[in-house]
């Protein structure tokens, strides 16, 4: 498998969320990943377009980096202020799992200050079938 680099500029509006998700489902079944790396790191990109969404209300960017032994996903909004993960949500709140949600599931991940914005990432190994 050759590297593969992509980069889509997105709209902040709802349909975004499904656009992200489609784009990246489509490149990691092109390249051969299985059913559940693939279901896992689209629930990860859905939480974070949604987030950027949600919180920062900006256009933003998703990235991804594919190589033959991970992928990294990220998100680029136009909010500076840092995310904040919810150690234990309540069983009645709506929101707030997002993140945990992305801790769980990725190999790694992290947040970026960059200018204007921040990045928002999260690393996935294909072999955790």
């Amino acid at each position: 498998m050759d590297a593969a680099f992509r980069t889509w500029a997105m709209p902040a509006e709802a349909a975004s969320v499904a656009l992200a998700r489609c784009r990246v489902t489509s490149l990691l079944r092109e390249e051969g990943w299985g059913t559940r790396a693939v279901d896992d790191v689209t629930l990860m990109t859905s939480e974070l377009v949604t987030n950027a969404l949600e919180h920062a209300r900006t256009p933003f960017t998703v990235t991804v980096e594919l190589t033959a032994d991970r992928v990294r996903v990220e998100i680029r909004d136009g909010e500076t202020a840092q995310p904040v993960t919810a150690l234990a949500p309540s069983a009645t709140d709506i929101g707030g799992r997002g993140l945990l949600f992305v801790a769980t599931l990725s190999d790694q991940w992290g947040v970026q200050p960059a200018l204007g914005g921040k990045s928002v990432w999260f690393e996935r190994t294909p072999d955790r079938e």
